[in-house]
């Protein structure tokens, strides 16, 4: 699980779907703590820390579907926004 510095939850399942085929470009990744500086549309950066899954916020839920696995943020009823998220 990654905890993104937007208040957001991810997989690295997500986190790679959106650097190979949407709009997310890598500037950095440090191995050793896995930490991640992603670029958004915008110019806008994104930092991403690893947590453990156990320290997820309650409203954060890890959904499987078949090969996929996603955080899903269950305080929302809204669809997700256009990058696959929930707000």
């Amino acid at each position: 699980m990654l905890a993104g510095s937007n208040g957001r939850y991810y997989t690295e399942q997500q986190v790679c779907a959106k650097l190979e085929h949407g709009p997310w470009q890598l500037c950095l990744r440090e191995h050793r703590t896995e930490r991640w500086l992603v670029e958004l549309p915008g110019e806008t950066l994104l930092l991403l820390a690893a947590v453990e899954p156990d320290s997820l916020p309650r409203w954060a839920e890890i959904r499987i579907d078949g090969d996929t696995t996603r955080v899903v943020d269950t305080r929302r009823r809204d669809p997700p926004d256009d990058d696959g998220n929930c707000d």
